[in-house]
């Protein structure tokens, strides 16, 4: 088989050419596969933070929330010793108009 310089360069441009449209469907695959990587990225590292407020924040919101509640409860109950007191001031100090 005689290979003269013009079948060489047919075969140089035929494999270019499948080259190129090798290329021209594979760059926009490997883009896109960069970007999912990345978007699957910054999602792991999302569900690492909702993770990390759901184990962490909300218990301390809880704790924070029953000590808010045991501190109102006893607010509560002082200011009932208190005003029982003062009704009882009332209620010496005060005539009673029963008719």
């Amino acid at each position: 088989m005689d290979l003269s310089q013009d079948t060489i360069y047919i075969i140089l441009a035929v494999g270019g050419a499948v080259f190129g449209v090798f290329n021209f469907f594979n760059k926009p695959k490997e883009k896109s596969d960069i970007a999912d990587a990345v978007f699957n990225e910054r999602f792991t590292q999302f569900d690492r933070e909702l993770a990390n407020i759901r184990d962490n924040h909300l218990h301390t919101i809880g704790v924070k929330l029953d000590q808010h509640i045991i501190d109102n409860n006893n607010f509560n109950m002082e200011v009932a010793k208190t005003l029982s007191k003062l009704e009882a001031i009332l209620d010496e100090r005060l005539p009673n108009n029963k008719n």
